[in-house]
């Protein structure tokens, strides 16, 4: 499965911790619904939220794996 990758447009921080123990943190990345309103919906607060995420895995999920699934430098 290491061709599929999900968002963590999944609400809260359980089922974030959830999605990464069965994708794995390099296959998971930051989803929005851009441009339409989220209302209070913080992405990147949600990822700070799950405690068992290492700084590599927390880095990999907001924006790591996506700059390197789009070859860009970071």
């Amino acid at each position: 499965m290491k061709q599929v990758y999900v968002d963590c447009l999944v609400f809260d921080s359980p089922h974030l911790e959830f999605l990464v123990q069965q994708m794995g943190a390099d296959q998971v990345v930051v989803g929005t619904d851009y441009p339409f309103d989220m209302g209070h919906y913080d992405p990147l607060t949600q990822i700070d939220g799950v405690t068992t995420l290492s700084d590599a895995d927390r880095e990999a999920i907001r924006g790591g794996t996506a700059a390197r699934l789009l070859k860009l430098d970071r």
